[in-house]
């Protein structure tokens, strides 16, 4: 399992590389298909994340990261519930993403509300 540092709002992901940036920092890891991938961070926003992924070959406005077929601008997301301390943590399963995802750099967003990346 891969854990990343804490982030808020938004990240970037490679696949062969992963990045996780949060307001001031950034850290690398290497992330092939199948590995399980741990996401996380505060929001003081909300008490639910709203997470989506976007990449090569997928809609640009984004796909839920649990099913690359459900597309954020169709308000598809993958919620995480936030603690009483402001944090969240979601373990992706990049085995588990309803498709296909073909190699290159893709980015992780999320939000505070369900709004996609338009």
């Amino acid at each position: 399992m891969k854990t990343l540092p804490t982030a808020r709002c938004a990240g970037i992901i490679l696949f062969g590389c992963l990045l996780l940036a949060g307001f001031a920092s950034a850290a690398g890891i290497q992330v092939y298909m199948g590995d399980t991938v741990t996401l996380q961070g505060y929001s003081t926003g909300s008490p639910t994340v709203y997470l989506f992924l976007t990449g090569p070959n997928l809609p640009v406005n984004g796909v839920a990261l649990d099913n690359i077929n459900a597309r954020a601008d169709e308000g598809h997301f993958t919620e995480v519930d936030v603690d009483s301390n402001d944090h969240w943590i979601y373990h992706w399963g990049t085995n588990s993403v309803g498709g296909k995802l073909d190699g290159g750099a893709y980015t992780v967003w999320v939000v505070d509300s369900p709004t996609d990346r338009s």
